[in-house]
């Protein structure tokens, strides 16, 4: 799936990978299910899993049938004979007749029933904790962000001030040296026109 994803060129459609990832998934919790050692853990693990028929194209079009149906359908039944192989010898032992053996049946499709419901139940409430805690962290998230911008708009609006203010500033700065500068050439001037009254320059005979 992963070198699928990857793929540039010849790429599935998205509905073709997305068929795939749950044929995947289905697979991986049949053997995930048979890795564990009692056998009506085995057959509830599997009822959970929920195969879905699809129809996936190869690449000369041509229309494949969903095979993991099928393998789920047949693991789910080895799974049903082993948890019917464990409980007939305890009948048998006990009370060898078909009214018990179906007294039992029944009792163990109302186990499994009960199992099944208990592992929604327990779904369902996982669920709405991991909801409460991504809304409880998105609220954070969205407080923090809030902050943070406000903060950003409260910085922005002290940096236009202070540039204001250093514009400001500048400008006067260069006005000030502008008036030194002509004041520095007025006594200059003054300067030289007193130099010249006092010291004339004497004629020549």
């Amino acid at each position: 799936m992963s070198e699928l994803s990857r793929l540039t060129t010849c790429q599935p459609s998205r509905e073709t990978l997305s068929l795939y990832r749950r044929r995947t998934r289905m697979l991986k919790g049949l053997l995930e299910a048979e890795k564990l050692n009692d056998a009506s853990e085995r057959l509830v693990a599997a009822q959970i899993l929920s195969p879905r028929a699809g129809i996936a194209s190869d690449s000369s079009g041509n229309k494949q049938k969903d095979r993991s149906r099928d393998i789920f359908v047949k693991t789910r039944a080895k799974f049903t004979n082993e948890v019917r192989e464990e409980l007939m010898p305890r009948k048998r032992t006990a009370h060898p007749t078909d009214t018990d053996d179906t007294d039992l049946m029944f009792k163990y499709h109302h186990d499994m029933q009960e199992k099944v419901a208990a592992e929604m139940v327990s779904m369902a409430h996982n669920l709405k904790e991991n909801l409460t805690i991504a809304n409880e962290i998105i609220r954070k998230d969205v407080e923090v962000l809030e902050g943070t911008s406000s903060h950003a708009d409260t910085s922005l609006s002290g940096l236009k001030q202070n540039t204001e203010k250093l514009s400001d500033f500048t400008a006067r700065a260069c006005q000030y040296w502008l008036w030194i500068c002509l004041a520095l050439v007025s006594l200059c001037f003054l300067y030289m026109v007193v130099f010249i009254r006092m010291f004339p320059k004497r004629a020549s005979y």
